[in-house]
């Protein structure tokens, strides 16, 4: 009787054991498979603990429309980057721009001024090779500006300090052979404009002065090419009547601005040149004839550096001097002059 009830019990009592230890064995498995889901999420983060960096600052743009400005906001300010004082580059170039606006409107004693203030401005700049090129510049104004004035002695000054200062400035070249031009020195003017064009073999500026210069000195064939040679023989043959007209040989220039007209028609400087031309010699005739109150018919004066070549021309140059009454130069200047 007792043995079956302790069998009894023993038979109750093992399979609540067995129980127990399926539990245990299901809370271990739900520990560890816990652990790892927490630890990998304990990698990944949770969303709302996402960490974002500050934007950049936006670059400034490569490509800009007319009227916008570009601000680089990566780009600390510099409160030193105005200035109020005015440098000497600044004074110097600020002096020139003026004295060409002052040339520009004749008024020569204005640039020549300004020109001069330019001039101070350099030599207060220090020693350098800036200042070599700014002070060759101011010297070669000053010498344009004089030349306007018939002022060539100083002029000739200023143009040789400037080649001293700058040798290998085919302009300075240019203008100082201009001044020769002016003054009927045709010798020192083909040296001075060939010295330019030996710099700068492709000015056209030196060339057609050079030209210019020797058609005064009664070389027309040797000018006539360096007249044609940019601008083609209209031009070349119209250049040429220019000056034969400006020193007094009326029936040559006659003859260059025919041929002028032949290869080009169109060519409305030659015309208007013929037809002043045509008026001078009209008023010569009347005036020859002895009509009382005969008035000259061309009313527009030539320019002050044609008057100057007029005047040189007919005391310097192997071309006959000009009859200053009547053979007044046609009204549109070559290329040429400063």
């Amino acid at each position: 009787m007792r043995n079956s009830r302790s069998r009894n019990a023993s038979l109750t009592i093992g399979p609540s054991l067995d129980h127990c230890r399926w539990g245990l064995a299901l809370l271990s498995c739900v520990a560890v498979i816990s652990t790892l889901v927490l630890s990998a999420s304990g990698q990944a983060g949770p969303p709302s603990q996402k960490t974002e960096q500050d934007p950049s600052p936006p670059a400034a743009p490569e490509a800009l429309a007319p009227g916008t400005v570009a601000v680089d906001l990566t780009k600390a300010h510099d409160p030193n980057e105005f200035r109020k004082d005015v440098t000497q580059d600044q004074r110097i170039h600020v002096h020139i721009d003026f004295g060409r606006v002052f040339e520009s409107q004749g008024n020569f004693e204005a640039a020549l001024a300004e020109y001069q203030q330019a001039l101070a401005a350099c030599e207060h700049k220090g020693i350098g090779r800036t200042r070599s090129a700014d002070e060759a510049l101011a010297h070669r104004r000053i010498g344009n500006a004089l030349d306007r004035l018939g002022r060539f002695a100083q002029a000739e000054m200023h143009y040789k300090k400037a080649l001293k200062l700058s040798p290998r400035d085919p302009k300075i070249w240019n203008d100082a052979g201009y001044s020769y031009y002016l003054q009927g020195r045709w010798a020192d003017a083909e040296r001075t404009f060939k010295s330019g064009s030996r710099l700068a073999p492709e000015d056209v500026k030196l060339k057609t002065n050079l030209g210019l210069t020797l058609a005064a000195a009664g070389r027309t064939k040797e000018a006539l090419p360096l007249l044609s040679q940019y601008s083609g023989d209209a031009i070349g043959h119209a250049n040429l009547g220019f000056l034969l007209a400006a020193t007094g040989q009326v029936e040559l220039a006659r003859q260059q601005y025919l041929q002028a007209l032949a290869l080009r028609p169109s060519l409305a400087l030659a015309r208007r040149a013929l037809a002043q031309l045509d008026r001078a010699q009209d008023a010569e005739a009347v005036a020859a004839a002895g009509q009382a109150g005969a008035q000259p018919v061309i009313t527009a004066s030539a320019r002050a550096s044609d008057d100057t070549v007029l005047k040189a021309a007919t005391t310097r140059s192997r071309i006959p001097p000009a009859r200053q009454s009547t053979a007044a130069p046609p009204s549109e200047p070559p290329l040429s002059g400063p």
